[in-house]
């Protein structure tokens, strides 16, 4: 998809070489979460070990019912819910779920496991045998700050109303809190916070694991290996791993060409419709906006002057975003409108690039909704009129459904007599 010279970012360029492809930055932030996840074995492994009892739990209507009858008893209702690499905001719930109901969770597959034979019992022992390791509490620790806090730029960037240079600082905002992360004190604090809910799930304390000797053709010098003292030495460093690949790959993946030349075209309008900000000068226009022939810079820099003096009134009373002004320039009668031709085409240009497709992919995920098993026989047309309706809920809202029965009725003359019109 992405592919610079077979993917559809290049097959597009050859059409079209004033296109400009911007990864969805949405997906970005996913990619970053789980390109970190992978980074870290210990990370990793909690990760996966999350997923798998979830999982199991959701297969099986027996395991549920146990823990939901354990969770009753503690006045929790909680569910697990499996890891996805598509779902963006679902990791951070997932392992705070199964740090804060351990316990019971523990409880649930015990007694699974004395009343179940065979495969499904075996099964049970060996996840409570592995979700009982400090080990897996210490990879949910180390996770569970920075998921959070990659999820809520990730909420962020679901908005219908944020601009790319507020994704871009908001990208800053939490590759600094990353930063704030990577230090010793951090993880000593967190690892004294594992050690401590180990105490209260009555677990061993996290230890160091057994060193393994490498095979003499591998050895390519006198000196020895390096052996940790501590188990806080040894997993210090994989923490400090999770968290550089986390900030090395959100660096790197908002940090595209497209994004900055987006970033140039609308600075440029931003800029100069806003009255709380300097002006921007003829040249600065005409240097961003050169490349496009159906635009004039000079012509363009003259209409955004006079949008200025048109946002003035409005300034104070709305946040000053791109949708301000789109919403300024389509209230205009058609007349009016004509004297920013240049704005409007500028604004075209602008809207034909999104840096999210959070909300197209959330009504193209209505579709299972819409076409159960029972519409099985639903035709192309009618599942088209569903989805309008569904996507334009809005809208739908808005409708005087009695006036449409009454036509409905009045359209054919066994209806009138059947409904009594």
């Amino acid at each position: 998809m992405s592919g610079k010279f077979n993917g559809t970012q290049a097959l597009i360029a050859s059409q079209q070489p004033l296109a400009i492809y911007v990864h969805c930055l949405m997906h970005a932030g996913n990619l970053v979460a789980q390109e970190a996840i992978e980074s870290s074995g210990v990370v990793q492994d909690a990760a996966s070990l999350t997923n798998e009892v979830a999982a199991t739990c959701n297969r099986s209507t027996k395991l549920t019912a146990i823990l939901r009858g354990i969770q009753s008893q503690k006045h929790d209702r909680a569910s697990l819910r499996p890891l996805c690499p598509t779902r963006v905001l679902v990791r951070g719930a997932a392992l705070k779920t199964i740090l804060d109901q351990h316990e019971s969770l523990s409880d649930a597959l015990s007694d699974y496991a004395d009343a179940s034979t065979g495969e499904p019992a075996s099964k049970a022992r060996g996840l409570q045998k592995q979700i009982k390791e400090a080990e897996f509490v210490l990879g949910l620790k180390m996770a569970l700050p920075a998921i959070n806090l990659l999820e809520s730029l990730n909420r962020a960037m679901q908005s219908r109303s944020y601009t790319i240079s507020n994704a871009v600082a908001a990208m800053k905002i939490t590759y600094e809190g990353l930063s704030g992360m990577r230090s010793e004190e951090t993880f000593h604090d967190l690892f004294n916070a594992c050690i401590e809910r180990c105490e209260e799930l009555d677990l061993e304390a996290p230890k160091l694991p057994r060193v393994h000797r490498r095979p003499r053709r591998f050895e390519t010098g006198d000196a020895p290996d390096h052996v940790f003292e501590t188990a806080e030495e040894h997993y210090r460093v994989q923490y400090m791993k999770f968290i550089d690949t986390a900030m090395a790959a959100l660096k790197r993946r908002y940090d595209q060409p497209g994004i900055q030349m987006y970033l140039k075209l609308e600075d440029v309008i931003l800029r100069s419709c806003n009255p709380s900000q300097p002006a921007i000068s003829v040249s600065c226009v005409v240097d961003v906006v050169k490349q496009y022939p159906e635009l004039d810079g000079s012509m363009l820099h003259t209409q955004l002057a006079m949008v200025r003096q048109l946002m003035m009134s409005d300034t104070e009373a709305n946040p000053f975003t791109l949708d301000t002004i789109i919403s300024e320039i389509v209230s205009m009668e058609p007349v009016v409108r004509q004297l920013f031709n240049q704005v409007d085409t500028f604004l075209r240009l602008l809207l034909t690039i999104p840096c999210s497709s959070a909300e197209a992919e959330s009504s193209f995920s209505g579709l299972r909704r819409l076409k159960t098993y029972l519409r099985n026989s639903m035709a192309q047309a009618r599942l088209n009129h569903l989805a309008v309706l569904h996507v334009h809920q809005d809208m739908t809202d808005g409708i005087d459904i009695e006036a449409i029965a009454k036509d409905f009725v009045l359209k054919c003359d066994s209806r009138k007599v059947t409904f009594g019109f």
